[in-house]
């Protein structure tokens, strides 16, 4: 049997460390959160984000998004989509975010969308919500002008059934 060189080792064991701390990070990012509040969701989409925390966000998605999600987490930066997810204006919005979360306005009874950051003088940053499966999933960060998100309802529409 060869012996192992302690640096080949030792570069084990630190890859094997940090693999554990991503996976632990990212599972207690999701694991803490109140699905059935947009905000608390918004907030571990847009630190799961700013992270760059894939394996977080793919749990925090939509069915839709979350393949994609955890195909990008095994492909890195060779996936076709991680230059646009991880680039232009909506990563500049993401990157840019203060840790603050403005208001949640409902675009319905199952889409919500949540305040962080503003684009333009009349356009603002929001992490759009979807409800699936009895919980909040992530869809997208989109860009509505102010006026149009402030014209939006506060409160969360009846829906017609049950969650």
């Amino acid at each position: 049997m060869r012996a192992v060189p302690a640096f080949a080792m030792l570069a084990a064991a630190l890859l094997l460390v940090g693999c554990c701390k991503t996976h632990v990070a990212s599972t207690a990012i999701t694991a803490t959160v109140d699905r059935s509040d947009p905000a608390a969701t918004a907030r571990a989409v847009l630190t799961a984000y700013r992270d760059k925390d894939l394996e977080a966000l793919s749990r925090l998605c939509t069915r839709w998004n979350s393949g994609l999600m955890a195909e990008m987490a095994k492909s890195g930066e060779g996936h076709p989509s991680y230059a646009s997810i991880f680039g232009g204006w909506r990563w500049k919005a993401v990157s840019a975010w203060d840790g603050r979360l403005r208001e949640t306005r409902f675009r319905g009874p199952d889409a919500a969308a949540v305040a962080f950051g503003d684009i333009e003088p009349d356009e603002i940053a929001v992490v759009s919500l979807e409800w699936e499966g009895g919980r909040w999933c992530f869809d997208d960060v989109n860009s509505p002008a102010t006026s149009r998100f402030k014209s939006l309802p506060t409160e969360r529409p009846g829906r017609a059934s049950p969650p």
